[in-house]
């Protein structure tokens, strides 16, 4: 882990294993949201189901909403340090 060459490679790897999880996940997503509109529609699914879908979209509708937040004010905040500079 001292070797430069040696940490750049392995960042190099972590970096293309993380980009095809990722591609992957992208893929199943439409199919995720599907299965979750399903399960939440199914008026014959146990209530306890049916909750725990909706709380699953509200959960993830709050983190995206934070990410995008967090993004922009990132965003502005290099902006603002590169007009500093």
């Amino acid at each position: 882990m001292r070797e430069p060459a040696f940490r750049a490679a392995l960042h190099d790897a972590e970096t293309a294993a993380l980009t095809g999880v990722s591609r992957a996940l992208v893929r199943l997503a439409d199919r995720a949201v599907a299965t979750l509109e399903g399960a939440m529609n199914d008026a014959t699914a146990p209530m306890s189901v049916r909750l725990r879908a909706a709380d699953a979209v509200l959960g993830r509708l709050l983190q995206l909403r934070e990410l995008v937040t967090l993004e922009e004010r990132v965003k502005e905040l290099e902006e603002r340090l590169g007009a500093e500079t």
